[in-house]
């Protein structure tokens, strides 16, 4: 089974789990990691936007109800994941943040001294992103 197919597989599975879709922003620079997570995200039932900054997020915040999740990249032009987490964190609490990455834990742990934001590594384990986002989880989560 080619890895494709096992997403899909995966996708189709969590779909048919869900009973009321969840709502979630992808704020992710890289046009093509962005635009294949939400694919992903949208096969799975999920109701999904997607912004490429994370000041493009907060005009999204400031016009529209806010997603119940917000998968959010570290390395952001512009201001960073983690201050978008922060923002999020003050201006809607109801919005739980992931932050995604793929820099080295050193500088991802001096990023995070004094938030408790958690993270998943890239390339993204989609089952665990499912999990997380289905469950509520941040204990399965990488901190």
């Amino acid at each position: 089974m080619t890895l494709a197919e096992q997403i899909r597989m995966l996708a189709n599975a969590d779909a048919k789990s869900l009973s009321t879709p969840r709502t979630v922003l992808v704020v992710e620079d890289e046009r093509v990691s962005r635009h294949a997570l939400v694919a992903l995200l949208r096969h799975s039932g999920y109701v999904t936007d997607e912004v490429a900054s994370a000041e493009e997020a907060i005009r999204l915040f400031k016009r529209a109800a806010p997603p119940e999740f917000a998968i959010i990249d570290v390395d952001l032009p512009g201001m960073n994941g983690v201050d978008l987490a922060d923002y999020l964190a003050r201006h809607n609490p109801s919005v739980h943040s992931v932050l995604v990455t793929a820099t080295d834990l050193d500088r991802l742990h001096a990023l995070l001294v004094d938030h408790d934001v958690p993270f998943l590594r890239k390339p993204l384990d989609f089952k665990q992103l499912l999990h997380v986002l289905k469950e509520n989880s941040y204990d399965k989560v990488s901190r």
